[in-house]
């Protein structure tokens, strides 16, 4: 075969392995994502609206790095309830929190009435 032949040929197969790769490398991510919406309840926002809850802080820290990425905070707010939830917050978010303020809360709740917290957009609404 000629040099044109063979190197026709060497484009050709490298084209198709190359867009065989990103054929399956797109399928894969649309069912990881597919996979991440089934597993955590991504849609219970959407069928439940959030419900606003509050409680007390009751700690906050800086877990090691190792955890979670260093701009992230851990909460402990003890709820009006009684039960206690832990959250992580952003340190923009919480900046002028203090122990004992009031923290504002939003509930998910899910078609298994499994419930999921999150910092409000207010957090704190006692700070000074």
């Amino acid at each position: 075969m000629s040099w044109k032949i063979q190197r026709a040929y060497w484009i050709w197969k490298v084209k198709r392995e190359r867009g065989l790769f990103l054929l399956v490398s797109g399928l894969g991510a649309i069912f990881a994502i597919l996979y991440y919406i089934h597993a955590t309840g991504f849609w219970a926002a959407t069928k439940n609206p959030p419900e606003f809850v509050s409680g007390t802080l009751v700690k906050i820290w800086q877990p090691s790095v190792t955890e979670v990425p260093t701009y992230v905070t851990l909460l402990k707010v003890k709820m009006d309830d009684g039960s206690h939830v832990q959250l992580k917050g952003t340190s923009k978010l919480i900046v002028d929190c203090s122990i004992g303020d009031n923290v504002e809360i939003l509930k998910y709740t899910n078609d298994n009435d499994k419930s999921y917290f999150r910092i409000g957009p207010r957090a704190c609404l006692g700070a000074t």
